[in-house]
């Protein structure tokens, strides 16, 4: 058996510990960013169009978008803007994109994930398995709000980060415009003492899988 994350009980608590599998870009930027974060991050934010000097903030909801994340972040853009923080805003395929403003990019899907994760100051996202195991190996900071629907796996996948220190949660229901603007500043300072190096532990994830299959398919002994 293989598990992401330790388990401490239960059956899958003796499970190998292998990591989440990294796509390749993010796997790549990693390696090439370790030793130079914050010039990587200035680097990203110019290469997306943003002013490299200014915060940006990150939010995606996923492939689909989130409608709670997209009217939230819709109805204090413009409060966020005079606060001199930029947007960069994933609504998901199957939305209308609204107007863009200046210093407020919205579109339906990001391709190049590990570009806009490095430029982040602040990542506003679902805590999907895989979100949290990108976040985690390119040393970003998140304000996760779990999807609020399923058995709740959304919440443990953000243990790791919020053990670490590399991330908050909130409750959708509690994720309101005046609740964002409130709290942007403080989250951005937080950030900016939290990011950091971004982390490994999950860089040889596909290798440990294949190398625990091949065992198992031999006869081995798991």
């Amino acid at each position: 058996m293989a598990v992401a994350q330790p388990i401490s009980q239960g059956k899958f608590s003796q499970a190998l510990i292998t990591g989440l599998p990294l796509r390749a870009d993010v796997a790549k930027a990693l390696k090439s960013c370790e030793g130079r974060w914050d010039e990587a991050r200035a680097q990203a934010k110019s290469s997306l169009g943003f002013n490299a000097n200014s915060p940006l903030v990150l939010v995606v909801g996923g492939s689909q978008g989130s409608r709670a994340l997209n009217d939230c972040i819709l109805t204090s853009r413009e409060a966020l803007l005079e606060k001199g923080i930029q947007i960069l805003h994933a609504l998901g395929k199957a939305n209308s994109l609204p107007d863009a403003l200046k210093g407020y990019v919205p579109t339906p899907y990001i391709e190049d994930m590990s570009t806009a994760y490095l430029a982040a100051d602040l990542i506003i996202a679902r805590s999907g398995a895989v979100t949290c195991s990108e976040i985690g190996a390119l040393g970003r900071y998140a304000l996760f709000i779990p999807l609020p629907i399923g058995n709740g796996e959304q919440r443990f996948n953000t243990a790791s980060l919020l053990a670490q220190g590399r991330a908050e949660m909130i409750d959708q229901r509690e994720f309101t415009s005046s609740w964002l603007i409130l709290n942007i500043e403080r989250l951005l300072k937080t950030s900016s003492q939290k990011s950091g190096e971004g982390s490994r532990a999950d860089i040889d994830a596909a290798l440990k899988i294949t190398n625990l299959m091949e065992l198992a398919l031999s006869g081995g002994a798991l």
